[in-house]
Formats: C-alpha cells, structure tokens, sequence
C-alpha cells in the first residue's frame, strides 16, 4: 500500500519558527511532527510513502532520507506550490497501480487505524473514502 504526505506547506501561521524549519519537523513529545505520522502508516501497512514536499525540501530529505521506520520514501518535488489537489496529480504516476492509496497531510497527528480504513474501504467498494474526526469544544463563560 501507498501512502502520499502532503508536506510542501509554508507554515506561515507559525513564523518566525518555520523560517528555520519545515513545520512537519517541529517536534512533537520529543520527535518530528512528520515522524509520528510516518510510523502509524508503517504500522498500518504501509510500504511507500511519497512525500509532496516543496518549502524547505532540503531540509525533508536530509532528515528521512530513502527510507523510515521500515518505509520506501519517495519525494514528489513540487516546483512552484500546488496548494492542495495539484501535489496529488503531480505525484499521481507514482500512484496509479490498480491498488488504493491514502492521502493525508503532514502536519497532523493522528493514531487512525490505517489498516481498518482501508478494509473499510474495499469492503464497501468506494470510489474514495474519506476519514474524519470532529472534535467538539464547549466553552462555559
């Protein structure tokens, strides 16, 4: 299974901070953002990763390298930034091999259960399947 990282973002709302770094490196308990990510694909099953990367690019490959916590990393390099849609169908031939692929952005942390999504997915014969979690907040003033 595939997975594509959207991890090209400017981290704008989070300067000066991001002017020296990636946001999906700023740590989190200790390790990388991204890391944490990386780990629950691997432990969902999955064998690639291709990160969409373009602010800081450097950076990213310099870190993870070819391969993390027992995953194939491949960069999809974006020239200019693609915003959202434009990364996938940039890195859409690394993709496209009959089998379904999950998209997610880098800069969140999530313990999603990867391998159930995917089941859920095949079993209900879906064209996508989109996860989502709401979280509900109630301020008392």
């Amino acid at each position: 299974m595939k997975a594509l990282v959207l991890a090209g973002g400017f981290g704008t709302r989070l300067r000066p901070l991001s002017c020296t770094r990636p946001k999906v490196l700023f740590p989190v308990a200790n390790q990388p953002l991204l890391d944490w990510t990386l780990q629950n694909l691997s432990q969902g099953g999955v064998e690639t990763v291709i990160l969409a990367v373009n602010y800081m690019a450097e950076a990213l490959v310099r870190y993870f390298g070819p391969t993390k916590f027992d995953l194939g990393i491949i960069y999809s390099r974006e020239e200019r930034p693609l915003g959202t849609g434009g990364p996938i169908k940039k890195a859409a031939h690394l993709l496209q091999d009959g089998n379904p692929f999950l998209v997610l952005n880098g800069d969140i942390v999530s313990d999603i259960d990867y391998r159930r999504l995917i089941e859920f997915h095949k079993r209900n014969g879906g064209l996508s399947t989109v996860a989502i979690r709401i979280y509900q907040i109630i301020i008392t003033l």
